[in-house]
């Protein structure tokens, strides 16, 4: 088990756990057998893209201008994680004042058998900050501002104008990753 994750094996104990329980109510068997693992956490080293990568995104987004990538740039210059850029409303970006307040995010969660999109607070109050706008940066969002025509409070949408799919805009990263040759992160 030493290849996956503690987590992932914390994840597989309860479903093994859950399974026998639910095996010993039904009577299939008369007890459950204990499982007991020892577990060995390592902390993992942050990995980080390099300069060259980081230009070679950011010069692929910029020629192609497609706006649903440019959640991928801000990411770069501000450090938003991916919930934060997906909930990012237009309402939140003072480009007067240079300043994008960060004060949601989204996140997928199970309900009744399916799976929902939330938009909430961040679950801690740290997470609710102001962000200074770069120079940089400024010339990208006014780009993406008039792109989309102030046709979506959303910064990042889909094709049809709605806020972008959680899941979905972290696939379309890794392919684009894979496109431009660049390892995971």
């Amino acid at each position: 088990l030493s290849q996956y994750s503690v987590s992932t094996v914390r994840m597989v104990k309860s479903l093994i756990q859950r399974a026998q329980s639910y095996a010993k109510q039904k009577k299939y068997i008369k007890e459950a057998v204990p499982i007991s693992l020892k577990l060995k956490q390592t902390k993992t080293q942050n990995k980080c893209l390099t300069k060259a990568e980081q230009q070679k995104i950011e010069n692929y987004i910029l020629q192609n201008n497609k706006t649903y990538n440019f959640g991928i740039l801000i990411s770069m210059y501000t450090g938003l994680r991916i919930g934060e850029i997906v909930a990012l409303k237009w309402s939140d970006i003072d480009l007067k004042n240079n300043i994008i307040k960060v004060n949601r995010t989204t996140c997928k969660i199970a309900q009744n058998h399916k799976v929902i999109d939330i938009e909430d607070t961040p679950k801690t109050q740290s997470s609710v900050r102001e962000i200074p706008i770069t120079k940089d940066l400024k010339k990208i969002l006014v780009q993406l501002k008039s792109l989309q025509q102030n046709k979506s409070q959303y910064v990042i949408t889909s094709k049809y104008l709605t806020k972008a799919d959680l899941r979905t805009y972290q696939t379309s990263f890794e392919r684009m990753l894979g496109r431009l040759g660049i390892k995971h992160y």
